[in-house]
């Protein structure tokens, strides 16, 4: 439970349906660390997590993953910005916290699946689980779900991705009575806190210094400030425009030489670390 009307809505219905179930809410950053109101992570998220299950009855528990949640989630996060890529650190939560660390806790204590508040489908084709979008196009969460394994999917639970949309999610969270059926929303990534940019220019400081911006013909076509700022397949210097005004995105760095390639949007597009859920395809 992240203290938000989703979770909060997944853990009323679990314990309508009789089954025995416990609810718990994760502590991933630093205790001193200040964090947004709006945070999943926030001391007020965790109380307002807590109220809700003391309220459906269900025993809560927090437990702190700090340090895991930094070894195998913040650290690829720098690494990847610093190798000029633009990585999704929810996906590595998802896969490694979620449903790796959290998901062995679980069954330790005692639990045979999770259920979660994300907007996503499991399916099952043949002996195989697949993974499917949400009902609702405009929620859905399904791509930060994709590196889940057969093992994870078959203990995940979605209640959410069947519904709707949100409306009526907190249509029914407030028939319920619920506390956070009013709540505001958090989307902002929780790495970052209020500001992606200031966040990164803080963790990665002195890796990067100004230089030149140029396009794949080695010509200039303007100043970058730190390759830091020019991420693969973001727009330049804000509004993604060099000196003569085309729109380009960042192709390529050489973070050595700090100099970033510009292109157009589309010129080149590329995959890694591709997870297949629907099995292997013949090596294609």
């Amino acid at each position: 439970m992240s203290g938000g009307v989703d979770s909060s809505l997944v853990a009323a219905r679990v314990a309508d349906s009789g089954l025995q179930a416990f609810a718990i809410t994760l502590e991933l950053w630093p205790g001193d660390r200040e964090m947004g109101a709006r945070n999943c992570c926030s001391t007020d998220a965790v109380h307002d997590a807590r109220a809700v299950a003391t309220d459906l009855g269900l025993a809560h528990h927090v437990w702190n993953l700090e340090s895991e949640f930094d070894d195998r989630v913040i650290r690829e996060f720098e690494d990847e910005y610093a190798a000029g890529r633009t990585p999704n650190p929810c996906v590595r939560c998802n896969e490694r916290v979620k449903f790796g660390l959290l998901l062995d806790r679980a069954r330790a204590a005692g639990a045979t699946h999770i259920a979660t508040g994300h907007y996503a489908r499991v399916g099952r084709r043949g002996r195989r689980y697949s993974l499917h979008r949400a009902r609702d196009s405009r929620r859905d969460q399904s791509y930060v779900l994709h590196r889940l394994s057969q093992a994870q999917l078959a203990r995940a639970v979605f209640p959410l991705g069947a519904v709707a949309g949100k409306a009526d999610v907190r249509a029914e969270a407030e028939a319920r009575g619920l506390a956070t059926a009013g709540k505001a929303e958090s989307q902002d990534l929780c790495i970052a806190g209020d500001s992606l940019r200031g966040e990164l220019a803080r963790r990665l400081a002195g890796r990067f210094q100004p230089g030149p911006l140029l396009d794949a013909t080695g010509r200039l076509v303007g100043e970058h400030a730190g390759a830091l700022r020019a991420d693969l397949a973001e727009a330049l210097d804000g509004d993604g425009r060099a000196l003569d005004g085309d729109p380009v995105v960042a192709q390529g760095t050489e973070h050595d030489e700090a100099q970033p390639a510009t292109g157009s949007r589309w010129a080149s597009l590329g995959a890694a670390d591709v997870d297949r859920l629907a099995g292997d395809r013949g090596g294609h």
